[in-house]
């Protein structure tokens, strides 16, 4: 009766009924009414009112997942108004979903999350304008709640049947979410949750992963736009550096689609955030900079401050660390490291080469 009162327009007699029912017997059934009535009823009880009936739906003994995912249908289906009440209880089936090992077979977890990623993109966006920077702060974070779980959920079905896990398509969604919002962000965050998407997606997916060859790509975009605010990294985010470093080294080069040699990039900044983070090992550095450097070819691609022609031939490696003191001057909280820097130039260089790094120092 109070589905027919709605279908006709007239709410208040179908909230009435449908309370009148849930009163003589309180079961699903009525339950899904009194939420019916309320989604429709005009004018529209707040939303802490649907919110109880959620919750009186899922305090019940006979609570099922596929009870959430028919009133999240409901939701979707009523006013665009009503769109925060399906969020809800996506992001609620979202977080139920990642917690059991029961899933429905028809319902691969990674589906719902995009789904509830993809709502969540149009609330929190709707209506805004204004630049990118302004998507990203709005959308961002909750944006890395959806990746976080779609990793967690698909290590624990790594070994399960891809049909279970969902299509690799969902995968390539997230990885370019992801990525939109790093580059509008310039934020590392984000490049390295694509990296994550590309690394999951290549474990589950393999060959067939339309992610292959992505991750290293998005880890070294992460460490470029670090490096581009150095001087501005607190130690916890220059702890993290090192580890992105440390992941790229784990990369074979031959598998990934890349544009010129990245292991001289890779040294300068290993170098850089030691030095930000004010490493007293100075020998460990220089020993980085002698294995990093072969050739004076690998020189020109350093760049510096001297020309590779003032320095002896055998001592090549030095340019690098020229350009690292150089680096470290900048800080005057380094000074002790610097000062360790230069003894080391000074033990190792002629008196004539000496002369003209004093001079570059000084300016």
């Amino acid at each position: 009766m109070s589905r027919t009162y709605v279908q006709m327009q007239q709410y208040a007699e179908g909230l009435l009924w449908a309370e009148k029912a849930f009163d003589e017997e309180s079961s699903k059934q009525s339950l899904f009414a009194v939420f019916r009535a309320k989604l429709y009823a005009k004018p529209q009880p707040a939303d802490n009112a649907l919110l109880r009936v959620i919750d009186q739906l899922r305090a019940r003994d006979d609570f099922e997942i596929e009870d959430l995912l028919a009133i999240g249908k409901l939701a979707s289906e009523a006013d665009p108004k009503r769109q925060d009440i399906a969020l809800h209880v996506l992001d609620e089936l979202c977080r139920m979903l990642v917690q059991t090992d029961t899933c429905p077979a028809d319902l691969p977890t990674s589906v719902v999350l995009q789904n509830a990623a993809q709502l969540s993109f149009t609330r929190l966006t709707e209506g805004r304008t204004g630049s990118n920077l302004d998507l990203g702060i709005t959308y961002g974070e909750k944006f890395l709640t959806y990746v976080s779980a779609l990793l967690q959920q698909s290590r624990s079905d790594t070994h399960k049947p891809k049909h279970s896990i969902g299509p690799s398509s969902v995968f390539e969604w997230f990885f370019r979410m992801s990525f939109d919002i790093a580059r509008s962000t310039e934020d590392s965050k984000y490049f390295i949750a694509a990296a994550d998407i590309a690394e999951m997606s290549d474990g589950l997916y393999m060959d067939q992963s339309p992610l292959k060859h992505q991750r290293k790509q998005c880890l070294v975009a992460a460490l470029s736009s670090d490096m581009m605010k150095i001087d501005r990294l607190d130690k916890s985010q220059l702890l993290r550096l090192l580890e992105v470093i440390k992941r790229i080294k784990s990369i074979p080069n031959e598998a990934v689609h890349c544009i010129g040699d990245i292991d001289i990039f890779l040294v300068k900044a290993t170098i850089a955030v030691k030095l930000r983070l004010f490493d007293p090992n100075t020998n460990s550095m220089l020993e980085i900079c002698k294995a990093a450097l072969h050739s004076a070819s690998e020189l020109v691609e350093v760049g510096g401050t001297i020309s590779s022609r003032q320095l002896l031939p055998n001592r090549s490696h030095l340019l690098l660390y020229v350009e690292l003191v150089l680096y470290a001057s900048k800080f005057t909280e380094a000074s002790e490291v610097r000062l360790a820097q230069v003894e080391i130039f000074a033990a190792t260089f002629t008196p004539v080469h000496w002369s003209r790094f004093e001079i570059v120092i000084n300016c």
